[in-house]
């Protein structure tokens, strides 16, 4: 029994209301931790998405990059074009330090005549051919197994033959 003091007159509380304080408490304890708990789950969860994206975009612009390294070089075109029947794979490792590595497939599609330069070749002056390629790159981490494949069209504006 508890002591309350009523009226000036110590008097004893009964029975039935020992505890519930400390019920009421304890629900609450355990609410709050059911909620903590919650929101770490959820903090991890984004997390996890978070990084997930990340490693997505630098895995593309790798794949970008390896075919704009691969066709802003001319003697790689050149051998794209001299064997038209094949095609020229050419590795590109990008960033050895988390393990990424790329892969650029370039092969020569054909040629036609180049937009705008040969309006002129009925005059007389020189007309142009444009030669078109295709470089497919495929960039990879194996760490966390991504990948993403880039496929990507080129034109080379030569004078015609």
């Amino acid at each position: 029994m508890s002591l309350a003091i009523l009226n000036g007159r110590h008097t004893f509380a009964s029975g039935s209301e020992r505890g519930a304080a400390l019920l009421v408490a304890i629900v609450m304890i355990l609410l709050l931790a059911l909620m903590g708990v919650s929101s770490m789950r959820s903090a991890t969860l984004e997390k996890q998405m978070v990084s997930n994206a990340i490693q997505a975009r630098d895995v593309f612009q790798a794949a970008e990059s390896s075919n704009e390294s691969v066709l802003n070089v001319q003697a790689n075109l050149t051998d794209a074009f001299n064997q038209p029947n094949k095609f020229l794979v050419i590795d590109t490792d990008i960033r050895d330090d988390i393990g990424m590595k790329s892969q650029v497939t370039l092969r020569f599609v054909g040629e036609g005549n180049a937009t705008g330069a040969s309006l002129n070749a009925m005059q007389g002056a020189n007309s142009f051919d444009a030669l078109r390629y295709v470089a497919e790159g495929v960039a990879t981490v194996d760490a966390i197994g991504a990948s993403r494949r880039i496929d990507q069209g080129a034109t080379r504006v030569v004078p015609a033959n």
